[in-house]
């Protein structure tokens, strides 16, 4: 225990909030997520001691397996893309005429034979065809950023979570500290019969629930890491700490400019995206609507006077020209669908944001008052309890009390600190942009 006490204090825990803001930028996670099919490193490689925020989130976007498929989608949009350039095929025909007859025509001395080739005009087509496809394409590229962002926060928020046990199990080694501490003063008072038994086994039992609360937290910091390790497709984990700290950058978030950029989050482009897909879809229907020449050309022989000839000929469809009329007026109302979700996401996304945007600053508000009013008064107040009862002024109940008090003020400190990260985290999801510059040193209670 007290190699682990020493081990934990040891490690100087430095983060900077700098690091979810760069992996969150979308350069950064199109950086990541392209070294996912083509770095040859293996996920083993990636294995420390120690591991830090701006790892953890990497190691996710390379090799979290949700990604692959989409991968997959956009590898399969491409080769439709592809395909979506063929046009038909030339036509070759050869023809034989007046052959094989009687009389004049007997045999193939008056036959005429035609070798001709024939084509369709289609380059307008295939580029509509083209265009509705990268439209497709392009859908998938979105859901597939927001595929990246949602791995990015979640890969964040379990990070977060374990720091905050591993931060937790400081506080609970202090306290497990002190109960031990008083319980030794409790021993002496009670054999020099200045306290009663009763307080003696008080304090045993304290020292006992302050054990069973470090191994308790363990346990959670155990299951955090591997939970986090599975962000990255790992059944294991090879890291024994984590480097972070969860104090706060106290920089005032601007509401107006967050909401400005739900513009361009991910979460509405999608369904702009769609629009202008129907878009792409609704301009193929009008030109596959439209009738389109077909060109014959070729060589003729007139056998009886040894004779060449061109040939050439012009098809023109008749009609049909209304006959997509019906699909692109459904494709149209797709696209007025896909604008009015669009201005439905940004609502919802503006009420949600809002809320967390409040959320935010009541957690910073909340985390600053413990901080810098609660925890050290009744850190005082825990002192001041203790000499007391040392002379006899205060019972054994009323300095547990106390001590108990500043436990669970500790706790409820990098509980709301890891309340207010994961608010940035989120602020962060929503619109797509960093949040916070800058963040903090260790966190020290």
């Amino acid at each position: 225990m007290t190699n682990n006490r020493k081990r934990l204090e040891s490690i100087k825990l430095t983060i900077d909030r700098f690091f979810i803001i760069k992996i969150l930028k979308l350069d950064y996670v199109l950086i990541a997520l392209s070294l996912y099919f083509t770095s040859s490193i293996n996920a083993a490689e990636f294995e420390t001691h120690t591991l830090d925020l701006q790892t953890a989130i990497m190691k996710s976007l390379q090799h979290n397996p949700e990604l692959a498929s989409v991968e997959f989608q956009l590898r399969s949009a491409d080769a439709y893309t592809e395909q979506a350039a063929v046009g038909e095929k030339p036509e070759i025909r050869f023809s034989l005429e007046d052959a094989i007859g009687s009389g004049d025509f007997s045999g193939l001395d008056g036959s005429q034979s035609t070798l001709s080739i024939s084509w369709i005009l289609e380059r307008s087509l295939l580029a509509r065809r083209v265009d509705a496809r990268k439209s497709e394409k392009g859908t998938v590229y979105v859901q597939q950023e927001i595929k990246r962002y949602d791995i990015s926060a979640e890969t964040a928020h379990t990070f977060l979570s374990a720091l905050a046990f591993q931060e937790q199990s400081k506080v609970s080694v202090k306290a497990e500290e002190g109960a031990r501490r008083a319980l030794n003063d409790v021993r002496k008072r009670t054999e020099s019969g200045k306290a009663p038994m009763a307080d003696l086994l008080r304090a045993e039992i304290e020292l006992e629930r302050r054990r069973l609360e470090i191994e308790n937290i363990a346990h959670e910091l155990d299951v955090a890491k591997r939970l986090l390790a599975a962000q990255w497709g790992a059944t294991s984990f090879n890291f024994s700490t984590l480097s972070g700290s969860l104090m706060l950058n106290r920089a005032v978030l601007d509401f107006s400019a967050m909401e400005q950029r739900i513009q361009e989050s991910p979460r509405v482009r999608v369904f702009l995206t769609q629009e202008r897909l129907k878009q792409s879809q609704s301009a193929l229907a009008e030109e596959e609507a439209k009738n389109r020449f077909r060109f014959k050309t070729g060589v003729r022989r007139i056998e009886q006077s040894d004779d060449y000839a061109v040939v050439f000929g012009l098809s023109i469809p008749f009609g049909g020209a209304t006959r997509n009329q019906a699909r692109i007026a459904a494709l149209s109302e797709e696209q007025a669908g896909f604008r009015a979700d669009a201005h439905a996401e940004k609502i919802n996304l503006s009420a949600k944001l809002y809320s967390l945007y409040e959320a935010y600053k009541h957690n910073v508000h909340l985390s600053d008052a413990l901080e810098k009013m609660i925890v050290p008064r009744l850190e005082k107040a825990l002192f001041e309890t203790q000499k007391a009862y040392e002379v006899g002024r205060y019972s054994y109940r009323e300095w547990s009390t106390v001590q108990q008090e500043v436990l669970a003020a500790r706790l409820e400190l990098i509980g709301s600190r890891l309340a207010a990260h994961s608010n940035a985290v989120e602020l962060e999801r929503l619109t797509g942009q960093p949040i916070l510059t800058s963040t903090s040193t260790d966190l020290e209670h």
